[in-house]
């Protein structure tokens, strides 16, 4: 089972001027767990960056699904309630989702959730739409994986460090 990890990176880059900056930016990545999270990011952005990054921090995102779309740039969250009534036991079923949508647009984010959820049998509400600062999503088929689970950077068995070298 794989999680989403929301993971902000501190490095230096140059602006319209030519002038060294540093920047912190977000992103989102699927991992198993923390240290396959690290090593994603690593690769991630040894291939954005040139020079050095720091990795401030990693922490699980709780979202439910996402839409992408190859056209939009921005990232809109989208937190949603559900309730579904079960019409043989007469109960109802409460459920939250958060789903984060590529929209240059909250009001085309909630169209996109609208028409998800369209479908669906039971009440739907939407509870908060909020422009992230996310700027790219990476899903666990975007990584080169050896083998299902296995990352490509070696990691220590006993610290779960990441070694300097990349395995081949």
């Amino acid at each position: 089972m794989s999680y989403w990890f929301s993971c902000k990176v501190k490095y230096m880059a140059q602006d319209e001027e030519g002038n060294e900056k540093k920047v912190s930016a977000q992103y989102l990545l699927q991992a198993i767990n923390y240290t396959e999270a690290e090593a994603n990011l690593h690769q991630k952005m040894e291939e954005y960056v040139k020079g050095a990054f720091f990795v401030e921090s990693i922490s699980k995102a709780a979202i439910t699904d996402i839409f992408r779309s190859e056209e939009e740039n921005k990232w809109v969250k989208v937190k949603v309630s559900t309730v579904e009534v079960d019409a043989i036991k007469g109960k109802e079923t409460k459920s939250m989702g958060t789903y984060l949508i590529a929209s240059d647009s909250c009001k085309e984010a909630i169209a996109v959730v609208e028409e998800v959820f369209s479908s669906s049998p039971g009440f739907v509400q939407i509870q908060s739409v909020t422009v992230t600062n996310i700027l790219d999503v990476f899903p666990k088929e975007d990584f080169d994986q050896r083998e299902e689970g296995e990352s490509k950077y070696d990691i220590d068995p006993h610290t779960g460090e990441i070694l300097d070298n990349p395995i081949l």
